[in-house]
């Protein structure tokens, strides 16, 4: 069972060696990694010169952003499983291992996502990811047949949708490759995607990519997401409005009737996330925009009127929101990166 790994990266030669090592060293022997140079111009080109294994493909790319590399790698893929990895993070070398093998006790599961921790130059950081979800330990399931991991009952999409933040992230999930081979990732075209934006649409991918078949997950935390000045996801201002062109794409998928229900709850909420930090940007028309937009998503009209009334207040920018509207600024991504 070959599994493609695909490693994306930009300028990330400090790093990237590292992420490589750490898929060649999987307990997995048969790998296809495909390292995708988007147009680096660092040393990064050098780095990888320098790394020699049978397993490894190089591509060099004009920079077009991740989304772009990422289906850059979906194409050239060979393998029966997918997994992403991102240049400046690792996996533990048993992380393909144990995800093939709740795959295999389990035919028809689509994607296996697994627990992670951070990490910086001083160490592995205390909590892990799912510490922060205590929410996931109410999601509907069942141990998996193999008894290494949890399998989430019902529509996945629905449940974890309604997450405020996913709790799977790219770069520990294991996709079918079946099940994923008409799925990419909307990349950015120089119109409305911008880079601000790129950054979040692995949320789009995945979503639907658990529309497919069953998901599951693994709590051991088997890979390890570094925590460095110049992490995407650092841009904390972007986050929200990030998040919510990644859901308003999914709107033109086409969802079952229960998935459109749970998706405009989701939006509701994002587009009062993304007006909050409009908001705090004194971008008060842009705010007001996302507010009275959110009138017309359930779960969301008593936050858009509330944060309606407050602007129309006037105050310091910084204080035309209130703090107790919207979502949780540490499920926001906020302190994610």
């Amino acid at each position: 069972m070959t599994v493609s790994v695909i490693i994306t990266t930009y300028n990330y030669g400090r790093f990237v060696q590292e992420a490589i090592e750490s898929a060649l060293s999987q307990t997995v022997a048969d790998l296809q990694i495909l390292v995708v140079d988007d147009g680096s111009t660092d040393d990064t080109p050098d780095v990888l010169a320098r790394i020699r294994d049978p397993r490894l493909e190089i591509v060099r790319t004009l920079n077009q952003g991740i989304s772009a590399a990422r289906n850059e790698g979906l194409s050239r893929a060979k393998g029966d499983f997918i997994a992403f990895l991102d240049a400046d993070d690792r996996w533990t070398p048993r992380k393909l291992e144990h995800q093939l093998q709740v795959m295999s006790a389990e035919p028809d599961m689509v994607a296996v996502f697994t627990n992670f921790v951070r990490f910086d130059e001083r160490g592995i950081f205390p909590q892990d990811q799912f510490s922060f979800y205590p929410e996931l330990a109410t999601v509907p399931m069942r141990s998996t047949l193999d008894g290494r991991g949890q399998r989430i009952l019902g529509d996945t999409f629905c449940t974890l949708v309604a997450f405020d933040e996913i709790p799977a992230w790219v770069q520990t999930i294991l996709f079918r490759r079946q099940a994923i081979k008409d799925l990419f990732f909307p990349a950015r075209d120089g119109t409305w995607i911008g880079m601000q934006y790129d950054v979040c649409m692995d949320i789009h991918f995945c979503l639907r990519a658990f529309r497919q078949g069953a998901v599951g997950f693994l709590k051991e935390p088997l890979v390890e997401v570094r925590r460095h000045g110049a992490n995407a996801t650092s841009r904390l201002a972007d986050m929200p409005h990030a998040k919510l062109v990644a859901l308003q794409l999914l709107t033109e998928v086409a969802l079952t009737d229960s998935e459109r229900r749970a998706l405009d709850r989701r939006v509701g909420r994002a587009l009062i996330s993304s007006g909050l930090q409009n908001a705090l940007d004194g971008q008060h028309r842009l705010a007001a925009g996302k507010y009275l937009k959110a009138l017309s998503f359930g779960g969301a009209r008593l936050s858009a009127v509330k944060n309606l009334a407050i602007l129309a207040i006037p105050r310091r920018a910084t204080d035309q929101f209130d703090p107790e509207l919207g979502e949780d600024r540490a499920k926001l991504g906020l302190i994610k990166e």
